[in-house]
């Protein structure tokens, strides 16, 4: 494969190919699949739910289990309104990924490594 040529003030000059360019889809698949992989093995080393885990399940799971959309955990509403106390799509998308995979902390947690790997390949 020729190299490009670039012209500079100081005259032309030939850029060699970089190794990095031929094997770089393969590299990023490959860091990749390693970030997923080792995440999703290790998911559960964290037994408790932390952060905002809770409030940002719970109406998930709640649509899940057809108890409609839903939360106990969110300080302005009660069980019995309409979930309204911050964007939806993420527990749209976890009510349906949790309706495929069952309900557990590790299907909770795996959907966030999704999100990462994806936005890691972004």
């Amino acid at each position: 494969m020729a190299g490009k040529k670039i012209i500079t003030k100081m005259g032309t000059h030939q850029m060699k190919p970089v190794l990095l360019d031929k094997w770089e889809p393969a590299v990023l698949l490959a860091g990749l699949l390693l970030f997923f992989g080792v995440n999703l093995f290790t998911i559960s080393l964290a037994p408790q739910p932390w952060g905002d885990e809770p409030g940002y399940t719970d109406p998930a799971v709640n649509l899940a289990l057809g108890r409609g959309f839903t939360s106990t955990t969110w300080y302005a509403q009660t069980g019995e309104e309409f979930w309204a106390g911050n964007v939806p799509l993420h527990q749209i998308t976890l009510a349906a990924w949790l309706k495929v995979f069952g309900f557990g902390i590790d299907q909770v947690r795996s959907i966030n490594v999704v999100w990462v790997t994806g936005s890691l390949f972004l």
